[in-house]
């Protein structure tokens, strides 16, 4: 015989992802300072029950924080935060949140802080960068617009890249930070600010222009192929060098230049520098306007490294002008500065080899492909 047994299935409570959306915190003092606790959550995904957290908080000891932490919402009222460290378990009503941490969360907060507790409502709205200064404050107006403005965060990056990469060069812009709050403080909306950034990085690239168009424009041809002439070859040096440890060991320059036409060569350079760091860099080189040799490396277009050769007669002279060829060296090594004698110049005895190595080939090859034409030069 048989007996049917009546079951009843339990079904997970149906939860609304969009309830957690936002941004929840307060104020709070430490000495002196004036700071936002701030949980943001963000990127709800009704689907899979998830959202995305962004937490920081301040006590006596420090903070914690931690930045896109997977969130899994359990229900209405209780869902669950991971990240590689611990677990946190957010509860949840109508006008605050409460966290309580799960295991050992020390990897995330400096010294003996731990995070808040209670964080109480504040917008449905996220601010651009919760964990941002100036946004700690209560908004209103411009600065209100701003901070909870990504698209303006954005351009805002856009704007600070170009004022650092024109720094580089040596040129002296006012600070960025004391600028940029000039702007929040005297704008009414956040137009105004986006009109404001938008007319700065205009100025800044026509500078910026201004001071590579010696590295771009072609230089005279006559002069390139005289001091190639006098340069083919290789240059060595060899000198003390040490450790931190005080050993002493022996080191060498080494910079190679091989024609590869009547205004450009083919280059290696090897340097050693204290403690063992060393540079390392090989492309060709084309005379340029500016009299020097030019090799350009645009593998990271905001960081454009220029490294330049500079012959004046009886020494060639390297240079790093935008400071972006430093990521071919140690920490203690750069190229501005370094120097070799005519006279350490020997001719060449391992050519075919250089001809054939897959340096040589890699470097002429990129050297004969179509290049652009930077925008200051168009007419």
């Amino acid at each position: 015989m048989f007996f049917l047994i009546p079951f009843i299935l339990v079904l997970p409570a149906f939860a609304d992802v969009s309830a957690w959306q936002g941004d929840w915190g307060e104020f709070v003092s430490i000495g002196k300072d004036k700071n936002k606790n701030i949980l943001s959550i963000h990127s709800c995904d009704s689907k899979n029950n998830s959202c995305v957290v962004n937490v920081m908080s301040y006590d006596k000891f420090g903070y914690c924080s931690g930045r896109d932490l997977s969130f899994q919402v359990l229900s209405n009222e209780k869902g669950e935060l991971k990240n590689d460290y611990c677990k946190m378990g957010l509860v949840r009503d109508e006008k605050s949140i409460k966290l309580t941490t799960i295991g050992d969360c020390t990897a995330l907060c400096s010294g003996k802080s731990k995070f808040a507790t209670n964080y109480s409502f504040l917008s449905k709205e996220n601010l651009a960068e919760p964990s941002e200064q100036i946004c700690q404050d209560k908004l209103s107006g411009a600065l209100k617009e701003w901070c909870y403005s990504k698209p303006l965060h954005e351009q805002q990056s856009d704007l600070s890249t170009s004022w650092y990469r024109l720094e580089a060069f040596g040129e002296k812009v006012s600070d960025f930070n004391n600028w940029f709050k000039s702007i929040i403080t005297t704008c009414k909306d956040g137009a105004c600010i986006k009109k404001a950034m938008a007319e700065k990085k205009l100025e800044l690239d026509g500078k910026y222009e201004q001071k590579i168009s010696g590295l771009k424009e072609p230089g005279d041809s006559k002069v390139a192929s005289e001091q190639l002439n006098a340069i083919s070859g290789v240059f060595k040096n060899r000198f003390k060098n040490g450790l931190v440890a005080g050993e002493t060991y022996t080191s060498e320059n080494i910079f190679e230049v091989v024609p590869v036409d009547d205004k450009a060569f083919y280059f290696k350079t090897s340097l050693d520098f204290f403690n063992g760091h060393s540079c390392f860099l090989y492309g060709v080189a084309e005379f340029k306007k500016n009299g020097q040799f030019v090799y350009e490396d645009t593998e990271e277009p905001e960081e454009v490294c220029y490294f330049t050769v500079r012959f004046d007669g009886k020494k060639v002279i390297f240079d790093d002008p935008s400071g972006y060829c430093k990521r071919n060296c140690g920490a203690r090594g750069g190229f501005s500065g370094i120097e070799f004698l005519l006279k350490e110049r020997r001719d060449i005895r391992y050519m075919d080899k250089i001809l054939k190595s897959e340096d040589y080939k890699t470097a002429t090859e990129k050297y004969k492909k179509p290049k652009s034409v930077p925008s200051l030069l168009k007419k």
